[in-house]
């Protein structure tokens, strides 16, 4: 009758083994969903399109950098406009912008406002909109939805503020 010593040591160590490998796996993608939650962004520019009385359009350019070790695709953008903190609109990209590992990348998105819409929202005249711009306050929320792995994982929204002068690309 043959020992069954080899079969059982042989069984245990491929079990440890595949245990060993799925610990280490699962540790190294859960520091690179946490570096993913860590990136960084920064308006880059801003583009006026158009400014008149019907209709206000620019685009916003931003840097995203991608601090984990992983190249990822930006699935979904959604950014929530709001001024003087107040809701007015949001806005969905559902263009997919490959966010290579620990690179900054530029992504953008195209704003257009009907500022008579606008000034019903917020209840300032037109002409405050478009003589005073420094003091309507322009609130962005965005929200980002990343394909990593090919899992879909959304990450921390990102706000930020300034005013329309900066957005129309006034001085301070």
């Amino acid at each position: 009758m043959k020992s069954r010593l080899p079969l059982i040591v042989g069984i245990t160590s491929g079990l440890l083994t595949l245990v060993g490998t799925g610990l280490i796996a699962y540790k190294w993608l859960n520091k690179q969903i946490t570096d993913l939650q860590n990136y960084t962004t920064k308006i880059s520019r801003v583009v006026v399109r158009k400014i008149s009385l019907n209709e206000l359009s620019f685009d916003i350019f931003m840097f995203f950098k991608n601090n984990s070790n992983l190249t990822i695709t930006l699935a979904e953008q959604v950014y929530e406009v709001y001024a003087n903190d107040i809701y007015i609109t949001q806005f969905v990209n559902k263009a997919p912008n490959t966010l290579k590992a620990q690179e900054e990348s530029e992504i953008g998105m195209r704003i257009t406002l009907d500022p008579a819409f606008l000034v019903s929202k917020i209840g300032i005249n037109a002409a405050t909109l478009i003589q005073d711009p420094k003091n309507v306050r322009i609130k962005i929320l965005m929200k980002y939805k990343v394909s990593v792995l090919g899992v879909k994982v959304e990450i921390p929204p990102i706000p930020w503020e300034d005013s329309l002068a900066y957005f129309l690309g006034m001085k301070k």
